[in-house]
């Protein structure tokens, strides 16, 4: 098979009422009787919108697939390829078309390719030790999931805050947040070689000495931009904000 994609026009974008080439079409009785479709599934068009079909092309298609369908039955063989239960799988090709089942984005981009990427979007990080070699053992595995495909989360809570003594060598600890930013600049360049965005989230617990600053972090422009923060929320401060206490 070529590498080559080739030329997709409106002229051949698909609904799911029209028939591609290669492919079975929809079946509207089948969709009734068996997955319990409505009109307005039936009817439904893919790329009624122009984005639709940008992001289809530009992140889904792989190869000479000129249609959704065609990208569906793919990703179904190759889920299915040492399954003997076809009449499952025509299930699932039948319900993608539908727009009744959506996998997700790795499963679109890589199953039933030849590249050797992960199937699964999201990954959680090793727990994080408060030493360098633990920390720099994070990013590696975090360069590894995400070089594959994949997004990662991390949870940044055990690492010391800034200006705490370090015992080995007697300097102050720089916190959490500059291994963040060497995390993020990681992921800017293992995505500058394949065809997506880093996809990360760092956590920070709630009762860390640096959660301002983890909260204050991205309103600097362009600061940890490849990844979402969250909070790691205990009972103890929800319960802080019901009795209208202070925190830390």
């Amino acid at each position: 098979m070529s590498s080559a994609k080739v030329p997709v026009t409106k002229d051949n974008r698909t609904r799911v009422s029209e028939k591609s080439e290669g492919v079975a079409p929809a079946n509207p009785f089948f969709f009734d009787s068996v997955l319990k479709m409505d009109d307005a599934h039936i009817k439904m068009g893919f790329f009624s919108k122009e984005l639709s079909w940008d992001v289809w092309s530009k992140k889904y298609r792989w190869q000479e697939e000129a249609t959704l369908e065609n990208t569906f039955r793919r990703v179904v063989d190759g889920v299915y390829l040492h399954d003997s239960n076809k009449a499952e799988a025509e299930l699932a090709y039948y319900a993608m078309v539908a727009g009744l089942l959506v996998p997700a984005g790795r499963i679109l981009a890589g199953a039933g390719t030849d590249k050797r990427v992960t199937l699964q979007n999201c990954y959680v990080n090793m727990q994080i030790e408060d030493s360098m070699e633990s920390i720099q053992e994070a990013i590696k595995r975090a360069a590894i999931t995400m070089q594959q495909g994949g997004g990662i989360g991390t949870d940044w809570s055990p690492v010391r805050p800034e200006g705490a003594i370090l015992r080995r060598t007697g300097t102050e600890a720089s916190g959490p947040l500059p291994f963040m930013r060497q995390m993020n600049a990681m992921s800017k360049t293992v995505r500058s070689a394949g065809d997506r965005r880093g996809a990360m989230m760092y956590t920070l617990s709630d009762t860390h000495p640096d959660l301002l600053k983890f909260i204050r972090a991205k309103q600097t422009f362009g600061e940890l931009t490849e990844a979402n923060m969250s909070i790691l929320v205990s009972d103890a401060f929800m319960e802080a904000v019901e009795q209208g206490e202070d925190w830390m």
